[in-house]
Formats: structure tokens, sequence, C-alpha cells
């Protein structure tokens, strides 16, 4: 049995590439491993059955033979998944986050510094002139979006600006991206930010305005990159970081709006 998965508490970019897999890999079974972050649960709500969604709890994972993970290395971000990384099966990963300690070893990996994870499926798909939907093609793009709030964060890269003109090219609806974009921020993305600007320090390093926010979460919470852009509205340095420690690990998020701060 083949199995794509992606992190719980799934963002938008974890759905885009889990659905991007689907066409590299079509005999394996989609499945989340926990929780959706609002905007993918509401976009499901409509959409699940169009999509094929198995439910783990129906699945004997002792089973599984090639896990496909998409947007994350980290086996504590897997569920119930993460219990069988250890055992003889084949790991195939697909990531756009820098390499940590623990992280994932897989038989092939696909990591590399882009905006978004999808942007990697989805070149991967074109090289490969894999056929899909309008209706694909909207999940991937609003992947895409989502990590690089619409192609306006730093982190956003040439390659992702390829990517979206090519879903838009196989029908992605961005006005059905703009519907699951614009929601409202949850209580807890509130609560971070609040608490992101209340630490805020401002430093001046060689004439160079730098803020820098902190904050500890018990719980992973979804979108600190836009709540970065959005201190930085706030605040408006040349660069901005923002730390930030989720359950076991420390996230960093950068922004920089002058040349003399080179974030990547």
């Amino acid at each position: 049995m083949q199995v794509i998965t992606t992190h719980t508490n799934t963002d938008l970019d974890g759905l885009g590439a889990a659905v991007a897999a689907q066409k590299l890999y079509p005999e394996a079974i989609l499945v989340f491993p926990g929780k959706l972050s609002r905007n993918v649960e509401e976009f499901l709500a409509l959409h699940k059955d169009t999509l094929a969604i198995q439910n783990l709890k129906n699945l004997d994972i002792n089973q599984i033979k090639r896990l496909i993970v998409v947007d994350t290395k980290a086996p504590r971000r897997l569920g119930k998944l993460g219990s069988i990384v250890d055992q003889d099966l084949e790991i195939h990963i697909y990531d756009h986050h820098p390499w940590a300690p623990g992280d994932l070893k897989g038989s092939f990996e696909m990591v590399d510094s882009v905006g978004a994870t999808v942007t990697l499926l989805v070149e991967m798909i074109k090289d490969k002139n894999l056929s899909i939907t309008p209706l694909e093609a909207t999940i991937m793009i609003m992947g895409i979006y989502g990590d690089t709030g619409s192609l306006l964060f730093t982190n956003t890269t040439a390659r992702d600006i390829l990517a979206a003109a090519y879903l838009l090219e196989q029908g992605a609806r961005l006005s059905v991206v703009a519907d699951f974009l614009g929601r409202p921020m949850t209580e807890e993305q509130k609560s971070l930010l609040k608490d992101l600007v209340m630490s805020a320090e401002h430093h001046s390093v060689k004439g160079v305005k730098i803020l820098l926010a902190k904050a500890q979460v018990d719980e992973f919470i979804v979108g600190l990159a836009p709540l970065t852009h959005t201190l930085a509205e706030i605040e408006h340095p040349d660069a901005i970081f923002t730390v930030v420690e989720m359950e076991d690990r420390v996230h960093i998020v950068g922004r920089g709006n002058v040349p003399q701060v080179n974030i990547k």
C-alpha cells in the first residue's frame, strides 16, 4: 500500500502538495494525519468527496510499503503515521523547509528552497506532461499563494511564479483562491500576533532598522509567515525576524525590505 500524507495542522501548501503528489503517484492513497487548518477544513467540506481522501482510522498503517511525505520532514508532525517511519518501508520526501535534526531521511528526497512545496511537485508534473483538472490546478495554486503571501513574501522565487503561471494555464481559478485566503485570523493567530507585538525589540545595525519578536506557544499554529508580514506592516522596519517556539521546535521567519539585508 502506498500512502501520501503531510503534516498535522495541514495548511494550503500541505493540501496542494498532497493533491499534486497524487498525480505523480496515482496508485497512492491520500490521508491526513490529524487536525486541519481552518481554511483547509472549509475547503474540504466542499470538495472532499471529489478528492477521494481516505480516513486514517480505516487503514492498517502496518501495511504501508511506501510513504510519500509532503511539506514536512519531521516525524512528530505525522501523527500516528510517525510511528512507522522506522519500519521497513520506502519513504519519499518533498519539502521546502530547511533540514533540521531528527528529520526523516528518504530513499527519494526532493528538498529545495522555494516559496511553497507544491512548486516542486508542479515542476515535475509539467516535466512529465501530466494532465490536471482546473480544480486540481486551483488547489495547487492555493498552496503557492498561501505560503508566499500571494507571491508578495520575500521567500517567493521565480520558480513559484512560473509554477503559478502554469497552473493558471491549466484553469486554476483565482477567485476561489481569494475566497479561501481572505479568511480572518483565528483566535490562536490573534493571540500569537499580540504576543509578537508585545515582545517586539527594535535594533539598529549599521543604520538598518531591525525588529526582533519572540513568542512561545504549546501547539503548532499555522500562519507564522503572514503574521510576520502583518507585524512588518504595523512596525515598518527594514528587516524583521519572528522567533516562535511551537511544540518542541523553534520556527524562524525573516523578511527584509532593503538590499543590505539578504534574507532567503
